[in-house]
């Protein structure tokens, strides 16, 4: 050591972090809001998405990513293993359009899932009142 360098403690070597970048699909619609969509990559390591593309950094390794919708329980699931050792990820998170589906994750755009369902629902919530009074309607 030179006499006019001050001590530095020995630091550890730290791999540059790796570029992450999610598109995510609009979240499920719940009431007059959308339901938060959420990143898991380890139990620590936790991120919000926000529709459209969120990028991000991760220390490079093998991810098992969950991701979701939240609503009172998770809803719109989707796992996902990522490499991020050697330089950036990308991938694609479709929230589906209702809380009863799960969701779906890739390396390619994905189109939202549940979108029969989500008709049934609205089938179902307009024959329904429709039959009750054709019934009312017959009977009298």
């Amino acid at each position: 050591m030179h006499p006019h360098q001050p001590y530095q403690p020995h630091q550890s070597y730290r791999p540059p972090l790796v570029p992450v970048g999610v598109t995510a699909s609009d979240g499920i619609k719940v009431k007059a809001r959308r339901a938060r969509m959420i990143a898991q990559f380890t139990p620590e390591l936790v991120v919000e998405l926000r529709p459209g593309f969120n990028e991000f950094q991760l220390p490079p390794g093998y991810y098992r990513v969950q991701l979701w919708s939240q609503y009172v329980w998770k809803a719109g699931k989707a796992t996902l293993d990522i490499d991020a050792t050697r330089g950036p990820v990308h991938f694609h998170y479709a929230a589906p359009y209702t809380l009863y589906s799960a969701g779906s994750a890739g390396f390619t755009p994905l189109e939202r899932p549940g979108l029969v369902v989500k008709m049934g629902i609205f089938a179902v919530a307009f024959a329904v009142p429709l039959l009750i009074a054709l019934a009312a309607l017959v009977t009298r």
